[in-house]
């Protein structure tokens, strides 16, 4: 038993010291840690799992239509539309734009 409770605080110590070395990817150009979307995941589904805020609006067809068309007028600048080569714009951009839709 105290091995296990040995092997499990020398496995936190080296982890804070991983961090604190600076030794973490923190550019944007660093490949991510192993299982840095998957926690970050985690945490976000649980945070808005607690909040339990009902949605504003219903996902009916109405809706959809008016958000692409706000999407087209304010996010396609920088994110582009599906299908298209990016602006010239957003080829400029300090770092490459999210994509936010998935196509």
């Amino acid at each position: 038993m105290i091995g296990f409770i040995l092997a499990i605080a020398i496995s936190v110590d080296c982890v804070l010291a991983y961090f604190s070395a600076g030794l973490a990817p923190v550019a944007m150009t660093d490949p991510p840690m192993p299982f840095e979307k998957t926690l970050a995941n985690i945490a976000l589904d649980a945070h808005i799992e607690k909040q339990h805020v009902p949605p504003s609006m219903p996902a009916d067809e109405i809706n959809l239509v008016e958000g692409a068309g706000v999407y087209k007028q304010h996010c396609s600048l920088c994110h582009g539309l599906p299908g298209q080569p990016p602006i010239d714009y957003a080829t400029t951009m300090f770092s490459e734009a999210a994509t936010i839709v998935p196509w």
